[in-house]
């Protein structure tokens, strides 16, 4: 049923986004292919950009989640590591924290990924700076 808010053009344009961007998403970044690699990438980088790069208290914020393991985190955090996206380094101030620091790469996919992601919204929808 569609809801009085939302246009059955509107739904389509922006269901149609969903789908290409999840299909750019499979393609072109694949630790978004699992759900723990969803959800370290977009904490890493809603942390990394939206706040500045507050990363300190990550790795904990991380693994309070209860929808994972602590172990399927730590396997996603590795396959970062390995593909250049992510180092750990301890913190200066107690040695048994670690910190997550998104290397430039990372940063270089969120951009390519929201780059697509505003191509896509273009397409179909006038888009205004706030």
């Amino acid at each position: 049923m569609l809801r009085p808010e939302m246009d059955q053009n509107e739904l389509k344009a922006l269901v149609s986004i969903f789908a290409e961007l999840h299909a750019w998403e499979l393609a072109n970044v694949p630790l978004l292919q699992t759900t723990t690699g969803q959800h370290l990438y977009h904490t890493i980088a809603q942390r990394a950009v939206c706040e500045n790069g507050q990363l300190e208290r990550s790795l904990k914020d991380v693994f309070s989640t209860q929808h994972f393991t602590e172990r399927a985190l730590r396997n996603r955090m590795q396959d970062m590591s390995e593909q250049g996206l992510l180092v750990t380094h301890q913190a200066t101030t107690d040695g048994r924290n670690k910190h997550l620091v998104p290397t430039e790469q990372f940063y270089e996919k969120v951009y390519e990924h929201a780059a697509f992601a505003r191509k896509l919204l273009r397409k179909n929808f006038i888009v205004l700076p706030r």
